[in-house]
């Protein structure tokens, strides 16, 4: 992994601590205007080597696209229980939960960029397949 510069590691423990572009923009730059700082906080951002220091900080805390997409999944599937009938002549009866499975196909289909332009965030597929084709050694 690529060294970091000073400024890239504030921008990486800022992102890993929950702080926005803004906020990280106005602590790392602050001589500079609001909107100019985030803008330099996005670029860093998009740099290799500041991606990987990310990725890093974010699997040692358990956050991996697996973690994230493992509840999405569950969602996709999710079931309930309803009783049928009344008193005596009830049973319980396992019915998909719509109510559950439409909020996680939205996040999938968040999660995915489906809907968006690349330029506005959409999942760069092949990028992510070859980062973990490296990742892996496949």
């Amino acid at each position: 992994m690529a060294k970091l510069s000073a400024t890239q590691a504030k921008i990486v423990k800022g992102k890993v601590q929950g702080k926005t572009g803004r906020q990280i923009g106005l602590e790392v730059y602050p001589n500079a205007k609001p909107e100019s700082s985030s803008v330099l906080v996005s670029r860093e951002l998009n740099k290799v080597n500041v991606q990987e220091a990310l990725q890093s900080e974010f699997e040692k805390q358990g956050i991996t696209i697996e973690a994230i997409v493992r509840p999405i999944k569950d969602g996709l599937t999710a079931s309930k229980t309803v009783i049928i009938g009344k008193e005596e002549d009830a049973f319980a009866d396992e019915v998909p939960d719509h109510s559950i499975r439409l909020k996680a196909s939205g996040m999938a289909a968040q999660f995915l960029g489906i809907g968006k332009t690349q330029a506005e965030g959409g999942i760069h597929f092949h990028q992510h397949i070859e980062s973990q084709k490296d990742k892996y050694g496949i």
